[in-house]
């Protein structure tokens, strides 16, 4: 029994690539004709590529130029984050009760309790 057990096994692995590669073939054929359809497609603009290049182009959203005294408001930070280290940028650690966060390139010193900007330091990160 065990004998039978491993000569169906043993068979099994060896039927499986052979039954696997007609199907590989004809997906092969299909690959190489979407393929060769593409590249013909390709020397002309679609209707849509055209409509595209028709549009207006679209803004770019400047970087928010903050100010002292300002509330800060995290959604119109680029980049946002807090600097957890701030002498590695030069800056002097923030008294109790403040943090520095990065928008951008700038350093911001922002007080905790109504996320006012106590000091700005533009260009800081680099």
């Amino acid at each position: 029994m065990k004998k039978f057990i491993l000569a169906i096994a043993a068979s099994s692995l060896i039927a499986t690539p052979v039954l696997a590669a007609p199907g590989q073939a004809q997906h092969n054929a299909a690959y190489q004709e979407r393929s060769t359809h593409s590249q013909s497609i390709q020397g002309k603009p679609s209707q849509n590529q055209s409509a595209r290049k028709a549009e207006a182009p679209r803004k770019v959203a400047k970087a928010h130029q903050w100010k002292r005294g300002e509330r800060f408001d995290r959604s119109k930070a680029t980049n946002y984050r807090v600097i957890t280290n701030p002498r590695a940028y030069k800056l002097k650690s923030a008294p109790k009760g403040y943090r520095w966060v990065q928008s951008g390139r700038d350093a911001l010193l922002v007080r905790l309790s109504n996320n006012i900007i106590s000091s700005v330091v533009t260009n800081a990160i680099r």
